[in-house]
């Protein structure tokens, strides 16, 4: 038993490796250590790792913990999830219009987005 446990942690902390510091690399080298095409590509590679990575360790490293039954939304359980939605988008789309334009600067958003 402690056995499987250990393996366990062994194979968390392996998943931690191979996904953490990708993710603060591909933020941080189109920012910071190669700015332009090759920072981007850099960056494009680590969001695609961060999306294989978990699915490959799905299917081989763990596959005993592969479920694949498909839940069915029910009435109510769709409405409140909607409903939270909603709520969620209104609350944002109403503090942008308060405070957005006092926190946001248009032009420069838009020199950057050229």
């Amino acid at each position: 038993m402690f056995n499987s446990s250990s393996s366990s942690n062994r194979k968390a902390i392996l998943a931690l490796l191979l996904l953490v510091p990708v993710a603060s690399f591909g933020v941080a080298t189109p920012l910071y250590f190669l700015p332009g095409v090759l920072g981007n590509l850099v960056a494009i590679f680590s969001k695609i790792w961060m999306l294989i990575v978990p699915i490959v360790w799905l299917f081989f490293i763990e596959p005993e913990n592969l479920n694949l039954k498909v839940q069915q939304a029910q009435g109510r359980n769709l409405l409140v999830g909607l409903g939270l939605g909603l709520l969620m988008l209104g609350i944002i789309l109403i503090i942008y219009r308060l405070l957005g334009p006092q926190w946001i600067d248009v032009e420069y958003v838009r020199e950057r987005a050229m």
